[in-house]
């Protein structure tokens, strides 16, 4: 399972409140049933259908659903694609954007989607005779279509929420033909090109319907290999595509005599910063995995900054103890006690403050002889994992996928637990992840009956978070996501019921590596005091861990390698 997160876009189209989970063109045997969502009580009911096949399937929403149709005002219209698995599709998966039903523009065109989710602004142009007459958003991901309806207000009617400042462009002429010599097109000169790029580079920039399109033209193959979108034809009446590297206007020149499609070369992500790289790395795929700052490279002799830098001082845990204030990475429980809740934790140690919107996570047990976590209630909030509503404010949904008590792949005896959830509010209604940071869920788990004292180990994978503009803010080591941040363990003990106690002289046990408060334990704390003390000059040498007289990425490590231990 991949460590994107796997989160559920609520689709409000035309129909009002009641979300709609649409099916894409792969389930049109199904005689266009729709499946409905959670997002409020409906007021019918409906079953759903019983697939012959995984579907894909596309999730639309416009905010605002309507808008001043002067060509001045937008709506942010965001999509989320999911493959016949039910989990989103890949990052960078095309998404292509066109209005129907009257002119207008969308911005951009194509967008790349990220955790599944893909966002443009579209808008309509002033049209006299109809003012009032909606317009449609066209979705094409080469697997699935959608259309999504936008309705127009006149203008002056106010009162529309403009997520994004749309493109300045003069409206296409709307008047009756004129009898003068057809429009000739026009088409912008190159500016400087910029160089070309490997195939795969999807087109950026579309204009509006031409007011007098003429037949497409015969489509010859662009320069460089960079195919044309689904939607659109060639560079305006021209027998070939726009030249790589000819920008356009930010929707090309109307009038035109054909739909202006100019294409926009992406340039390629550079290879991580580490010290051998490959001669030719492969566009937007890393040649080495290095830990950003504040954590450092490693192994990079002289490390830079990471294309993708998470915020410094995030980290993921498991606190085993619910009871006290910080978070505690070693826990002894009585045998017998009966169930225990434990705490996955999203911290934050450095300056910045982001939102969290959506986030997943798997809690890996290795011992359900000794730890077994409780079967769940139902498949959404009172659920194994569970959504901690006390710092997770705003209206969460966690049902696909469904929280999983078990996904059963570390196999018998073992447990993992899984949990994704995603907020579809504005950023006044997604927590803020202040300093201290927020508890993002809780795992429950009981002590079977015959267990036997012993230790069990938690441990986190598959773990990812989004801010409130959809960025990653860091996953676990060696999953080969970007940003990496630490992951920390919980080591639960169980012990016999204690005894009665009995005096005994006890030798004063070594300072232990990694303790750099003195508290005899090696802990989230001790963790980020030698995080905030990284790359200060002159170095203070209480953090010097490994004390070879500088504070770097190898102090880090031996913390992390340590945690759970006391002294």
């Amino acid at each position: 399972m991949s460590r994107q997160i796997q989160i559920a876009a609520i689709a409000l189209l035309a129909f009002g409140a009641l979300g709609l989970g649409l099916l894409g063109a792969d389930a049109a045997g199904l005689g266009g049933n729709v499946i409905p969502t959670p997002t409020s009580t409906p007021t019918a009911t409906a079953t759903p259908p019983r697939l012959p096949a995984p579907a894909w399937r596309i999730n639309l929403s416009a905010a605002p659903d309507e808008i001043v149709c002067d060509g001045q005002h937008a709506s942010r219209v965001t999509v989320q694609v999911f493959g016949p698995d039910g989990n989103p599709v890949p990052d960078g998966t095309p998404v292509y954007f066109a209005t129907v039903g009257r002119p207008g523009f969308v911005s951009p065109p194509v967008a790349t989607t990220h955790f599944g989710l893909a966002k443009t602004d579209a808008g309509a142009y002033l049209n006299p005779q109809a003012p009032f007459e909606p317009f449609s958003v066209q979705i094409d991901t080469s697997r699935i279509e959608a259309t999504l309806r936008v309705l127009c207000l006149p203008p002056g009617a106010g009162g529309c929420d403009v997520p994004s400042s749309p493109p300045q462009v003069s409206p296409p002429d709307v008047s009756p033909p004129q009898q003068s010599s057809p429009p000739q097109p026009t088409c912008v000169p190159p500016q400087s090109p910029p160089e070309c790029v490997p195939p795969a580079s999807p087109p950026q920039n579309v204009s509006p319907p031409c007011r007098t399109p003429t037949p497409t033209p015969q489509f010859s193959p662009p320069p460089c290999g960079v195919p044309s979108p689904p939607l659109g034809t060639p560079d305006c009446a021209t027998s070939t595509p726009t030249p790589c590297g000819v920008t356009s206007p930010p929707f090309g020149t109307p009038p035109c005599g054909g739909v202006d499609v100019c294409l926009i070369p992406i340039p390629p992500f550079p290879p991580l910063p580490c010290d051998t790289p490959t001669p030719t790395p492969t566009p937007g795929i890393a040649t080495d995995i290095c830990l950003p700052p504040p954590f450092g490279t490693l192994p990079c002799d002289t490390p830079t900054p990471t294309p993708t830098p998470a915020p410094a001082g995030i980290f993921w845990a498991i606190d085993c103890d619910l009871s006290t204030a910080g978070i505690e990475s070693q826990c002894e429980v009585p045998l017998g006690t009966g169930s225990l809740d434990v705490g996955v934790i999203l911290g934050n140690a450095g300056a910045l403050t982001p939102h969290v919107a959506a986030f997943n996570f798997v809690v890996h047990d290795p011992d359900t002889g000794r730890l077994d976590p409780a079967p769940g209630l139902d498949l959404d909030r009172n659920s194994n994992p569970d959504l901690d509503e006390s710092d997770m404010i705003g209206p969460w949904y966690c049902g696909l996928p469904a929280p999983n008590i078990d996904t059963g792949q570390d196999g018998p005896g073992t447990a993992a637990s899984f949990l994704s959830c995603f907020n579809p509010a504005d950023v006044s209604n997604l927590p803020v992840l202040g300093p201290g940071g927020l508890r993002l869920a809780k795992v429950h788990y009981n002590f079977p009956a015959g267990a036997e004292p012993g230790s069990v180990l938690l441990t986190l994978s598959e773990a990812a978070v989004a801010d409130a503009g959809g960025a990653d803010m860091g996953g676990c080591p060696g999953e080969g996501g970007l940003p990496v941040i630490p992951c920390l363990p919980a080591k639960i003990n169980l012990v016999p019921q204690p005894a009665t106690a009995t005096a005994t002289a006890t030798a004063t046990p070594a300072p232990c590596t990694g303790d750099v408060n003195g508290d005899r334990k090696v802990n989230v704390i001790d963790l980020v005091a030698v995080t905030q003390h990284l790359g200060k000059r002159p170095p203070d040498l209480r953090f010097d861990v490994n004390h070879d007289g500088k504070l770097n990425s190898l102090d880090l490590v031996l913390v992390i390698k340590n945690m759970g231990k006391r002294c």
